[in-house]
């Protein structure tokens, strides 16, 4: 008799998986500082909240497709309803692209380190992910080698601006000369709110036809688990996703929400206050600890503690010992010694700093004072 498995798409036995266990971990464990996961530490808005309250009285009805919400946000960036989709969170926007553009064996290109889920969607359709790691000097986008790696096949670029984990802004030229190929390319827009300084890259999808560009209201806006995204792009790739979304992908509730936040900005501006304060105090407290943090330009921070003799895993396990969670990071160029780190709460963001003392100036100061083993 047959196994179930015999039935699933032959790609699928090779795909990659987004791991989700920390998350099991932190909500059976509250007191668990949760920095880890690009997470916003200030909960919704009361006007969110009476909002997808509100709207809950209405949910025995299917939602339509909100297009004045659409034209809102298509507004905001010169565009129109049509040029804007809207999502369960940038998740959605990044299963949706693998589905569009690729067939089994089809290529796409990202860079190294970068936001896992992308290569991870990118399998699960068949697709072969072709990851290009970041310049070894400066953790920037080597896009020489992405333009070197285009093959007949490829058909997705992807540029996370600022990319996750390292921070870093890809230079516009650079960009350019991505787009000028033609093939599809997502710049993701995911923590751009927090540095409003800079300018998105929205319009150039009107000047490359082959742009798109995702965002989320996961991080500076506080909704993670309310889960609201959208993509702008020409009318023919919004009509794409429209065809390999699901219907009714977002419920009132989801739709309120994010309504609701991208209404309340002053909400918005004091997280991202809360957040680029703590980075800047986290930057200079690591500095001082004598490692090596990278310019944070979202609501995490990549440092370098290769210097201290301790893998990323090992980094983890310590700091859970005072119940503070870090992010993971997989060894970059050989090096397995990065953490990334997110603000939490001021009370989770002093216990850190406190952990990190211990860590790389208490433990290590003793770890450098014993003598070396001798045989005798």
């Amino acid at each position: 008799m047959s196994k179930n498995s015999d039935y699933f798409v032959p790609w699928l036995k090779d795909a990659y998986s987004y791991n989700i266990d920390v998350l099991d971990m932190a909500w059976a464990n509250p007191d668990v500082a949760r920095l880890m996961l690009n997470e916003n530490p200030i909960p919704p808005s009361q006007k969110i909240i009476d909002a997808v309250t509100e709207v809950c009285e209405k949910g025995n009805y299917y939602p339509d497709r909100w297009w004045n919400l659409r034209e809102k946000i298509g507004k905001a960036y010169g565009f129109g309803a049509k040029n804007v989709f809207l999502a369960n969170g940038s998740s959605e926007n990044i299963d949706n692209m693998m589905r569009v553009f690729l067939r089994p064996g089809d290529e796409v290109i990202l860079a190294t380190p970068t936001f896992t889920l992308f290569r991870v969607r990118a399998s699960i359709c068949g697709g072969k992910v072709v990851e290009v790691p970041l310049r070894e000097s400066d953790l920037q986008y080597d896009v020489d080698a992405m333009l070197a790696a285009i093959t007949e096949k490829t058909k997705l670029i992807v540029v996370v601006n600022p990319n996750n984990p390292t921070g870093i802004f890809i230079d516009d030229d650079d960009l350019r000369r991505i787009l000028k190929t033609g093939i599809p390319t997502c710049i993701d827009e995911a923590y751009l709110a927090y540095h409003p300084e800079v300018p998105s890259k929205v319009p150039l999808v009107k000047e490359y036809p082959n742009a798109f560009t995702s965002h989320t209201l996961s991080k500076a806006h506080g909704i993670a688990g309310m889960r609201f995204g959208y993509l702008i792009a020409q009318e023919d790739i919004i009509e794409a996703f429209e065809q390999v979304g699901l219907p009714w992908n977002l419920s009132l509730m989801n739709l309120a929400a994010g309504e609701a936040a991208l209404e309340d900005t002053d909400h918005l501006a004091r997280k991202v206050k809360h957040n680029n304060d703590w980075m800047k105090r986290y930057y200079k407290a690591f500095k001082d600890m004598g490692l090596k943090p990278f310019e944070p330009h979202g609501n995490y921070m990549l440092v370098d503690a290769n210097d201290f003799g301790l893998t990323s895993q090992e980094i983890y396990d310590k700091a859970m010992e005072d119940k503070v969670a870090v992010k993971i990071i997989e060894p970059i160029h050989g090096k397995a010694g990065y953490f990334r780190i997110t603000p939490g709460t001021d009370e989770e963001n002093e216990r850190c700093l406190k952990t990190m003392r211990r860590i790389f100036v208490d433990e290590a100061t003793l770890r450098n004072s014993r003598p070396p083993n001798r045989l005798a």
